[in-house]
């Protein structure tokens, strides 16, 4: 009898909830709601949604803890700032002094200062000074620019219009707001901390100062028309201003001529990764060629922002026109690239694993696919749940790939299959070089090295679903290192209070490979006590319902 009771209330309560029955069919259904909402939920917290017969529904407004002068500061920015602007004045120390910050300054700095507050890492704040000057030289250094102008918008924010010369037609484009703030205003490049050095930040330093027998950037961009022909080119080493402005009289190979003639020595020393610094130096290799290269197109309002190869031991930038388009100086002023998103994979022969772009808030997102053609990369996506199959957020999954294992794959080949090839006949070797050369193709660009290298070559964050991916190149082995909860952080290198390693010994061209990983987590004995102590409460529930 108590069974075909249970059997008859299914049938009553569960299958019209489902919509399975329906006693009602006449009835007209009302909406109650149809819209959008953005809300900002704080970590370890919930948001409620309340409704009411009569007055429909409500929701529960995040409150930030906030003094009057950041409520004001808040109220002056831009609207699309605002939350994340509330968001850091409960995060960072002093944050009264940024508020006046943003309450003094001038109105057209407005925006930018807000944005700079907003966005720059917690743990490495500017001074509100520098802040400030950050802002007051882009105002500043625009009045020597003719290729460009700053347009003040309506909604209290900025942007930048360029003149570009497009197939010999000179034309006016506009950066999109978000560029415009991310790589022209924000002021940090990459890793480094944005100070003042030699009493200077690198906006006003890199612009209007020059060493005896360097060139000084503010005259060299004075009287440049346009700030990119849109042509790809290599300009030759130790160029000449005359071939410069004879080739290219735009603002980017302005910017390419003096970064050569600037930083014209090797690396010795201490390898800075201040802008400042490295001007002064005058010697570096990639990495300081990067740093001093993305500020000082900066302070020439030019949006850039450094591409890392840290994988296989390269970086380089990208400026805006447009769209992101690779630019590169060689060492010690030997010439470089402009525009050529094949140089790195295809013309120098580069095994690539991934390749990121920074931005100022310390993160990273991905730019392989720019660089490495679809038939030469593939797609691990990663996906992180925990002991009750939940999907695990904001995981760091960090991939490694191996490129020394490769170089000494390489050398193997060369001093077994290559020093045989060498011995064969001549007869021989023309009758079978074609097949000779795609076997060592064949074998560089895709047999991987077996041992991953120690520097990582991306890394991610998994989402609210527990999942991430990688746009990762052919001819690697790659680990993935995933964990949870930092115990020990150095950059990027961390271990958490869950971790989990996974190899790969290679990947497939143009598929995808789903790595799962299950974590159990710190929290894992009050998660099973909860489950346990919920599941018997509804076992109880149900049995007295039936026996009642």
């Amino acid at each position: 009898m108590r069974k075909l009771i249970a059997v008859g209330l299914t049938f009553l309560f569960i299958l019209p909830a489902a919509g399975l029955l329906n006693y009602n069919e006449g009835e007209k259904k009302h909406m109650i709601y149809d819209g959008e909402k953005s809300i900002y939920i704080k970590a370890g917290e919930d948001f409620y949604i309340h409704f009411n017969s009569s007055s429909g529904l409500s929701f529960d407004e995040q409150n930030f803890n906030l003094t009057i002068e950041e409520k004001k500061a808040v109220a002056r920015s831009p609207s699309w700032i605002r939350l994340r602007l509330a968001r850091q004045f409960e995060l960072i120390e002093n944050a009264g002094d940024y508020a006046r910050l943003i309450l003094n300054s001038p109105s057209r700095y407005t925006d930018e200062i807000a944005f700079s507050v907003a966005t720059c890492p917690v743990n490495a704040m500017p001074s509100p000074e520098l802040l400030y000057d950050n802002v007051r030289y882009i105002y500043k250094n625009a009045e020597y620019l003719d290729y460009t102008r700053l347009i003040e918008l309506e909604n209290g924010s900025t942007t930048v219009e360029y003149t570009i010369l497009e197939n010999g037609e000179e034309k006016h484009i506009v950066c999109p707001m978000s560029i415009y703030y991310w790589y022209v205003v924000h002021p940090r490049i990459t890793f480094e901390d944005a100070e003042y050095v030699y009493g200077k930040f690198w906006r006003e330093y890199l612009f209007y100062h020059n060493d005896i027998g360097y060139p000084l950037l503010m005259e060299k961009l004075q009287g440049i028309k346009y700030l990119w022909d849109n042509a790809t080119y290599y300009p030759p080493a130790h160029r000449t201003w005359k071939w410069s402005m004879e080739n290219h009289p735009t603002a980017i190979e302005t910017l390419n001529y003096w970064v050569g003639k600037t930083v014209n020595q090797l690396a010795t020393g201490d390898r800075p990764g201040q802008p400042n610094v490295i001007a002064h130096e005058h010697n570096g290799f990639c990495g300081e060629l990067q740093q001093i290269s993305v500020a000082a197109q900066r302070a020439a309002l030019i949006p850039s922002v450094g591409i890392c190869d840290l994988g296989e031991d390269h970086v380089w930038r990208e400026f805006w026109c447009n769209g992101w388009h690779e630019c590169d100086n060689w060492w010690a002023d030997g010439g470089g690239c402009v525009a050529n998103y094949s140089e790195y994979r295809y013309r120098w022969g580069k095994i690539i694993s991934a390749l990121f772009a920074w931005r100022g808030d310390s993160s990273i997102y991905d730019v392989t696919p720019k660089y490495i053609k679809a038939g030469d990369r593939g797609i691990v996506e990663v996906s992180v749940v925990d002991s009750f199959g939940n999907p695990v957020d904001g995981a760091r999954v960090i991939v490694f790939g191996s490129w020394k294992a490769n170089n000494f794959k390489n050398r193997l080949w060369g001093k077994t299959v290559g020093r045989i090839w060498q011995m064969m006949p001549n007869e021989i070797k023309k009758k079978w070089e074609d097949k000779y050369e795609k076997a060592w193709k064949f074998y560089r660009e895709r047999v991987p090295g077996l041992v991953p290298w120690v520097w990582p070559s991306i890394w991610n964050y998994t989402n609210m679903d527990g999942k991430c991916k990688f746009n990762l190149g052919l001819g690697h082995s790659y680990l993935f290192l995933i964990n949870k909860d930092d115990i020990f952080y150095y950059g990027p290198f961390t271990i958490g209070k869950s971790n989990s390693l996974h190899y790969y010994v290679t990947i497939f061209p143009n598929a995808t490979r789903h790595l799962h990983v299950h974590f159990i987590l710190p929290d894992i004995h009050e998660r099973m006590r909860r489950a346990i102590y919920y599941r018997r409460k509804w076992r109880l529930r149900v049995q007295h319902f039936i026996c009642s």
